[in-house]
């Protein structure tokens, strides 16, 4: 089994070396364990066919291998189906009957969609950087009320389903009205975001047909279902966001809804019993990005300018793609919060060539008061040379701990040693630095373009 994910703030190729190992290896199965559809996986095939994968798995261009979308993961029906019915398009044989969803997997509805967006609206320049799908609405609401949850074996009892929408637009207006009513100008909203509650009725009939109409067409499964088909050939986890995002650990507030460290993969391969060899690949590009508001310390405008971005454009809830320089003070927080992979894969590598000065940071250089830094960072006076990781059974305090590591963050500058322009020795830096081999690397968008430096890692599969 692999585990494949992004050890920074996402968007470093995990789609690209989800599908060539799912190639590579032969796979049987993909199967996601957090994140939801604002999850954007860009692969390119052999033939130069170009697909963005939300809620597919990034190896469904073979057409032998099925996705499981786990529990962990929250799904939104209208996405997917356009999702599907786009890949269908594209020549993808049978992409539908290779879907399949575990009946608890939270449902994202217009109004959780609609709350996020307006609740971010009301922000202004405080806005957290969500992607505007409604993915923390859904999750807090399943948390507030556990039995009330939509979720995707409910699409079989029309009854059933029709109440629990009801519930959720209730619910989802008492936290929406008064956000309204602050906002001061009305013109800030666009009528359709408002139309979702002031015409529930029709919205819930329009969600009911839908919902459906998808269960007919994918395999709504019990989480049993994934421990019998594990072992019947190489099943390839795929992360979305990155580890940095995490709800916990991450850097509140602008932070993934879902856990992005490799916990609920690690309980899916518990609950199922797997005793064989698990290997765990983290990837990254050659320097870090980030698409969203919040904490990037090596965050560089003219970098951000050299290198555009292909398939992450800006917007209008993420803003811009920001581009920065490698990080290691990062790369070991990361290692801290998820545990250290098997094996690296460093993509983007082609890219190196339009930058005039390759640089690592190293540590960071604090501007505040030293004494600020205790029990957050190691430190040598104002000097950064470590992140402390934090857990607390007592969520409040956790998220207190994390902010306050993101206010420190917000006034540190990256101290960088420079590396000479040959690819060989920055790889050979960054495995010396991890301690950890790089096995795969990405030389252009295709699949021609990635390179298998460590087949043995791969061996005792």
């Amino acid at each position: 089994m692999i585990v494949v994910y992004d050890m920074f703030f996402g968007d470093g190729g995990k789609g690209r070396v989800t599908s060539l190992l799912s190639h590579y290896l032969g796979a049987h199965m993909n199967y996601r364990f957090n994140g939801g559809p604002q999850a954007a996986h860009h692969v390119v095939d052999d033939d130069g066919v170009v697909h963005c994968f939300a809620q597919a798995g990034s190896g469904s261009f073979n057409p032998r291998v099925i996705t499981y979308l786990s529990r962990f993961m929250l799904i939104e029906p209208f996405a997917m189906i356009n999702e599907y019915e786009a890949l269908t398009g594209k020549g993808i044989p049978n992409i539908w009957n290779r879907i399949f969803i575990e009946d608890k997997s939270v449902v994202i509805t217009p109004f959780h969609i609609m709350t996020n967006r307006i609740r971010e609206i009301a922000r202004g320049g405080a806005a957290h950087g969500s992607c505007g799908m409604g993915v923390w609405e859904a999750r807090s609401f399943a948390l507030d009320h556990p039995d009330e949850a939509l979720v995707a074996g409910d699409f079989k009892y029309s009854q059933y389903m029709r109440s629990k929408l009801h519930y959720i637009y209730e619910q989802q207006w008492k936290k929406v009205r008064p956000i309204l009513k602050s906002i001061k100008n009305r013109g800030d909203v666009p009528d359709a975001y408002r139309e979702v509650f002031s015409d529930w009725e029709s919205v819930i009939d329009h969600m009911m047909a839908t919902y459906t109409k998808l269960s007919d067409r994918v395999n709504i499964v019990e989480k049993d279902w994934f421990k019998s088909e594990i072992s019947k050939g190489v099943a390839i986890g795929e992360g979305a966001q990155g580890v940095l995002l995490s709800d916990l650990q991450g850097f509140h507030p602008h932070t993934s809804a879902t856990d992005t460290t490799l916990k609920n993969a690690e309980t899916l391969i518990n609950e199922a019993r797997y005793r064989e060899s698990v290997i765990k690949v983290a990837v990254m590009r050659w320097n870090l990005t980030r698409h969203g508001n919040g904490t990037f310390v090596t965050e560089d405008q003219e970098l951000t300018q050299l290198l555009p971005e292909l398939h992450n454009p800006t917007g209008r809830w993420q803003g811009s793609m920001r581009v920065g320089y490698m990080d290691l003070v990062m790369m070991n927080y990361s290692f801290d919060i998820s545990g250290k992979p098997d094996a690296l894969a460093v993509t983007c590598l082609d890219r190196m060539d339009q930058i005039p000065e390759w640089k690592i940071a190293t540590q960071y250089e604090y501007d505040g008061n030293p004494l600020d830094l205790n029990g957050y960072c190691e430190h040598d006076g104002g000097r950064v040379l470590k992140l402390n990781a934090f857990w607390s059974q007592n969520e409040a305090l956790q998220l207190s701990h994390q902010e306050t590591l993101t206010r420190i963050l917000s006034r540190c500058t990256p101290v960088y040693e420079v590396i000479n322009h040959d690819v060989d020795q920055y790889l050979a830096v960054l495995e010396e630095a991890s301690g950890i081999p790089i096995a795969l690397t990405s030389h252009g968008v295709g699949p021609t373009d990635m390179k298998m430096l460590r087949e043995d890692i791969f061996k005792i599969l």
